[in-house]
């Protein structure tokens, strides 16, 4: 329907580069993957870390709510990257919107408030010269940069993909790019999982159909006239 189709649009600027994922849930079947009985115990281990990283992100609320009047009140499902082949990535925002009520307010606010990335890669090593991991720019953390441009002019924090490496950062406020891929044989996984405003989620949608109808009206009358 329009409210899906709009919600997956917007959820779209954090997903942009994520074209090999799984979505683990709770309980029952994995999205995007069969699961048989030989892979069931590697997907119960990925539901048991998701849950602890979903435990971990949790427990974080009261001190980002006291220190950076940073507010979520749920978890989402995680999401299983596989990154690979000859590729480049877009610097972006998980949740680049506007200020509500300004001139330009842009995307609405999709909810998502810390991005959290678990690399899980046993097999990679510095030394072997394959590239990969995230490029996170520490621009100020209590606003947003303005453009790509400013935020690239902030200091640079690489983060490899390493086993048990991770990585937190504010979904509003720190752009981020994940490193090229090379060479269709060489793989590298992450598993992310975000923390969400649950009212700013239900007022999403309203506010992209209001959108909508707003440009279709202009639209209307560019024709009349």
């Amino acid at each position: 329907d329009d409210r899906s189709m709009l919600e997956s649009q917007l959820w779209g600027q954090a997903l942009k580069d994520e074209d090999k994922v799984v979505w683990v849930r709770d309980a029952g079947a994995t999205s995007g993957a069969t699961t048989s009985a030989s892979s069931s115990s590697k997907m119960n281990a990925l539901k048991l870390l998701a849950k602890n990283m979903s435990d971990f992100a949790g427990g974080l609320g009261e001190p980002l709510q006291k220190e950076m009047n940073l507010n979520f009140d749920r978890i989402g499902h995680a999401m299983l990257s596989c990154y690979t082949g000859d590729r480049q990535y877009s610097l972006h925002l998980d949740n680049s919107h506007g200020e509500e009520g300004s001139d330009n307010e842009g995307l609405p606010d999709n909810g998502m408030r810390l991005t959290a990335t678990y690399y899980i890669n046993t097999h990679w090593e510095p030394d072997n010269g394959v590239e990969g991991g995230l490029d996170v720019f520490l621009s100020n953390p209590r606003e947003t940069p303005s453009s790509a441009s400013d935020a690239k002019k902030c200091p640079k924090l690489r983060v490899a993909p390493h086993a048990d490496t991770l990585v937190l950062f504010l979904s509003e406020k720190m752009a981020h790019r994940v490193v090229r891929t090379q060479g269709k044989d060489l793989k590298w996984f992450a598993l992310t999982v975000w923390t969400l405003n649950g009212a700013a989620m239900n007022q999403m949608s309203k506010k992209l159909l209001a959108m909508r109808s707003r440009a279709a009206k202009q639209d209307s009358d560019s024709d009349d006239d």
